[in-house]
């Protein structure tokens, strides 16, 4: 089973994600494991996290002078190498640093629901290229 972690400061920005997300829900085998604003929450989770879980992660979750989601970001990574991190931003400019991140892909916001499947898709794609299954 795919399980989705959504991190992002802007409580309309969650709904979209949850309503997108839970759309297709049945359709590949997921489930949403966490939506929340707090990223010591996605922590907590990460530290008893199943396999197959894609963490989506604002970029910027509060003011601080480097944009709180990448630090999240390799928190996560050393915890889990095999997690799959997906940025969602408004900042274009982060894209670069994001990648660098290891970060698996980066949406730019506004995006699409079309855009979210799409990713999703290629996450599925690459759990079975792993040779790993999303049915548990």
């Amino acid at each position: 089973m795919l399980r989705y972690v959504i991190c992002d400061d802007d409580p309309n920005h969650l709904q979209f994600m949850f309503h997108s997300l839970s759309e297709n829900a049945t359709e590949n085998s997921s489930q949403i494991a966490l939506l929340t604003q707090d990223p010591g929450a996605v922590l907590e989770y990460a530290k008893t996290a199943q396999p197959n879980t894609l963490y989506f992660l604002d970029l910027k979750l509060d003011d601080s002078k480097e944009p709180a989601g990448l630090q999240l970001c390799r928190l996560l990574l050393s915890l889990d190498p095999n997690a799959y991190v997906v940025f969602v931003s408004a900042y274009p400019q982060y894209a670069l640093v994001c990648c660098q991140s290891h970060a698996f892909d980066f949406l730019l916001k506004p995006f699409t629901k079309e855009q979210l499947k799409a990713c999703v898709q290629a996450v599925t794609l690459d759990i079975a290229r792993r040779g790993n299954s999303i049915a548990n």
